[in-house]
């Protein structure tokens, strides 16, 4: 719910595929807290979606996805934009081959009328 540039969410689920960048996603919520308000968050180390349980089955009803869009069939390297982390990407050979990946496999994990947007 939006009021007045604030957003009020009642959970939020972040997933990350390593450590370091859950960390400054953390980072990040400090930083923006100003901006909204959340009653649970939880964080979740996971290459795509491969460490998120049943738990969270039939659960969602927004994903938000920022994840890489450069054609590569080998890794490019990366540095995170905050932290100079060094990530490596691959966007599969038309560059959208890990959100194909995440289409391929959310349909657990959403309920029926979710909405996806790329950030």
């Amino acid at each position: 719910m939006l009021n007045n540039n604030y957003v009020k969410i009642k959970e939020l689920v972040l997933t990350e595929v390593n450590e370091k960048l859950l960390c400054s996603a953390k980072r990040n919520l400090i930083l923006f807290k100003n901006y909204f308000s959340i009653d649970k968050i939880t964080f979740i180390c996971s290459d795509m979606l491969k460490q998120v349980d049943q738990t969270y089955y039939n659960y969602f009803d927004i994903v938000l996805a920022n994840m890489p869009q450069t054609p590569s069939k080998t890794a490019i390297r990366s540095k995170h934009f905050y932290n100079n982390i060094i990530v490596d990407k691959y966007g599969g050979n038309d560059g959208a081959g890990l959100y194909s990946e995440l289409i391929n496999n959310i349909s657990k994990y959403v309920v029926k009328d979710f909405k996806m947007f790329n950030l």
